[in-house]
């Protein structure tokens, strides 16, 4: 499974030298400048924090004129990640209809378009259609959520159209086994942005276990 992190440092390069590491950028990130260091990148939209996101216009005119075309697996179409009080789990049905007018756009521009899976999305009317529209499944909503069968399953079938499948927020061993051992083809996280040099190395090692990694840690492993 590719990893794509969400932090560049001088590790994070040497490690995507030897393995399927790659990059995470979003707008206003310092690591834009970054993706040359990788073999590829994907790009967020920066709606995980609502009160930091730099609208809807600013975020389609950076995909537009500042994203490279070239070694991008998908961008990831603005959605609605937090519900009224804040939780993350988000609104699936205000997202699809931010995909059902930016999707196309994206596509537009050459990019392939990543549709967010929040919490309830199984339950919606539609799912066919909305896997059918995009490029990409991004398994975001609540922590718990990500990891439950309704979303493995809809992983699941987004695979067997056909279509790439992401799940974000991957910054312990066991949620990259979790991943790894349903097929989830990348994930993405912030892991080595904390104490590159160690958690490098552990990250390592968790590429190279890949899809037969057990479901819990060794004793003393971050989870």
């Amino acid at each position: 499974m590719l990893y794509l992190t969400g932090a560049s440092n001088p590790p994070s390069r040497e490690l995507a030298k030897r393995r399927t590491v790659g990059l995470m950028v979003q707008p206003g990130s310092g690591y834009f400048q970054q993706i040359p260091h990788y073999r590829c990148y994907a790009a967020d939209n920066g709606c995980f924090n609502p009160d930091t996101y730099v609208g809807d216009n600013a975020w389609l005119d950076w995909v537009t004129h500042r994203l490279p075309r070239q070694n991008c697996l998908f961008v990831v179409v603005p959605d609605v990640a937090r519900q009224p009080d804040g939780e993350l789990g988000g609104d699936p049905a205000a997202t699809w209809e931010k995909f059902r007018y930016y999707g196309p756009i994206v596509r537009a521009v050459g990019f392939n378009a990543a549709l967010v899976a929040q919490d309830g999305m199984e339950d919606m009317g539609n799912v066919d259609t909305q896997l059918g529209c995009c490029d990409c499944l991004f398994i975001g909503g609540s922590d718990a959520w990500k990891e439950s069968p309704a979303a493995l399953d809809l992983a699941a079938k987004a695979r067997q159209m056909g279509k790439w499948t992401h799940m974000g927020r991957v910054n312990s061993y066991r949620r990259y086994a979790v991943a790894s051992s349903n097929l989830i083809d990348s994930c993405d996280g912030t892991y080595l942005a904390y104490g590159p040099d160690v958690n490098a190395a552990r990250l390592e090692r968790w590429l190279l276990r890949g899809a037969q990694l057990h479901l819990w840690p060794k004793a003393g492993e971050h989870v």
